[in-house]
């Protein structure tokens, strides 16, 4: 099988040799090596001896690359101990593993760019790629905001007096198909405004969001159903407790505003 990411090495703190809670044991206990894949396994493995309200942590190294995951009451927290303003992210447990890959592969290319010769190839290809996807996106987001737009407006009913506004304010926030390079960002506020953003990766542990389409977007009912239907003829649905699906793609909820975000970086 092939592996999904570098071997990390992995100490524990707050647990004993057997991975139960010792919350006056001091020192770190060595996990040896694991790959990214491995690390949610030993998360629910804690969680399944402890319980979900359990307080440890867990360190991570690659090479120079350092990680810390706290869990708390349920909660995954990233931290990087060589960035003083990257602390206490939460992180959500099924992007756990594009998370870490992410967070220590692009360090680990940025320490081998210029000794290895199928490095330069592959940031070419990769270049290539970025380029065809940019001119796509210019070509669809021109198409779609012309009376022509293959995307037929659905018949909808809006929503009287403050009911609107009483959505407007229950689904804003932001919502992503996952933290990592390609992944795609909705951006809703309460003022009826939205944006619509891919991820491209911008440091270690930040990303950077490019703009798609932007407008303004309402409640509606759309069979029977609440839908959020933008002014470009977008229709996101709202499918679950904190989750959009647009495109056939979920999206979850990251925060309810940008200072919920401060591993994404907005455009001006």
């Amino acid at each position: 099988m092939e592996p999904n990411g570098p071997k990390l090495s992995v100490w524990t703190e707050g647990l004993d040799d057997e991975w139960k809670a010792s919350p006056g044991l001091s020192g770190q206990v060595d996990r040896g090596t694991m790959e990214p894949s491995e690390i949610p396994n030993a998360i629910e493995r804690i969680w399944a001896f402890n319980g979900e309200q359990v307080e440890c942590s867990l360190s991570l190294q690659q090479k120079s690359t350092q990680l810390k995951l706290t869990l708390e009451f349920g909660k995954i927290l990233a931290s990087d101990p060589q960035d003083m303003n990257y602390q206490g992210v939460e992180i959500i447990p099924t992007e756990l593993i594009s998370y870490l890959e992410g967070h220590f592969e692009i360090r680990q290319d940025v320490e081998d760019t210029g000794r290895n010769p199928v490095r330069l190839v592959e940031w070419c290809v990769l270049g290539t790629f970025l380029l065809i996807l940019g001119f796509s996106i210019l070509y669809m987001n021109r198409f779609l905001n012309t009376d022509s737009g293959f995307l037929p407006l659905p018949e909808a009913v809006e929503f009287d007096g403050d009911a609107g506004q009483n959505y407007l304010q229950k689904y804003s926030g932001i919502y992503t198909t996952g933290i990592k390079e390609g992944g795609m960002l909705i951006e809703l506020k309460q003022d009826g405004s939205f944006g619509y953003y891919d991820l491209s990766k911008a440091g270690p542990t930040l990303f950077r969001t490019v703009g798609v389409n932007t407008g303004n977007y309402q409640p509606v009912l759309i069979r029977g159903k609440v839908a959020l239907l933008t002014d470009n003829r977008f229709v996101f649905t709202p499918t679950a407790k904190e989750e959009l699906e647009f495109l056939q793609r979920k999206f979850n909820k990251l925060g309810k505003n940008r200072d919920d975000v401060p591993y994404l970086k907005f455009p001006e």
